[in-house]
């Protein structure tokens, strides 16, 4: 399950209207919660020259939190996501998979592991 704070959904702006729903969430927060309505959201991906765009669906809730969403376990799933908790980043795989040349500002030719390595 997606989760969306209203206050980031109103400032989002978007054109879309929420669908109602009225069963509870159960568990969440120490009770149970009613979502104000659910929402499907084009979401993009992006670090540097990747790029990836998913649709999900985001139930929107008015409660304060820290966050301004939260990406529930099968949205990571679908993205093929890896999440290390100690680095606070996503890392998700593309097109390129292993290919380090075009990855690489230099061209592949390892300049910039070079003279990180010479300064040791």
């Amino acid at each position: 399950m997606n989760i969306l704070f209203d206050i980031t959904f109103d400032q989002m702006d978007v054109d879309y209207t929420l669908t109602a729903i009225s069963e509870p969430l159960f568990g969440f927060m120490g009770d149970s919660l009613v979502p104000q309505g659910k929402i499907i959201l084009a979401v993009d991906f992006e670090e540097h020259s990747r790029h990836l765009r998913k649709f999900m669906e985001f139930f929107v809730f008015n409660n304060r939190s820290a966050y301004h969403g939260v990406l529930g376990r099968l949205a990571l799933k679908d993205l093929q996501a890896m999440t290390p908790i100690y680095h606070l980043v996503m890392k998700f795989p593309d097109a390129r998979r292993g290919r380090q040349d075009s990855q690489q500002s230099d061209g592949g030719k390892g300049l910039l592991y070079e003279r990180i390595t010479k300064r040791q």
